[in-house]
């Protein structure tokens, strides 16, 4: 079966997605110490960077444009690949 949704219908069905999104990047950074005038770049990675509302949510909270050069593919492996396992 195939239906077809607006991109109005998609940000509905998911604003609860995106506002829990919104509010542990700020828990995040808040519990880091840090406030976004110290973070020099916002790197997107993975699957949902592909919502263009993910993005604007992020421009909006950060005030910095966000960093899509990473493949969302395989950012998420590249850096699994790169991270020492956890003992």
């Amino acid at each position: 079966m195939k239906i077809e949704v607006t991109r109005q219908v998609f940000h509905d069905l998911t604003r609860d997605l995106l506002e829990r999104t919104e509010t542990t990047t700020s828990l995040v950074i808040k519990e880091a110490g840090l406030d976004w005038p110290q973070i020099g770049r916002v790197l997107l990675v993975g699957g949902s960077i592909r919502m263009p509302m993910v993005s604007e949510m992020l421009r909006r909270v950060t005030g910095k444009e966000p960093d899509r050069t990473a493949s969302p593919d395989e950012a998420v492996a590249q850096a699994r690949h790169c991270t020492p396992p956890h003992s």
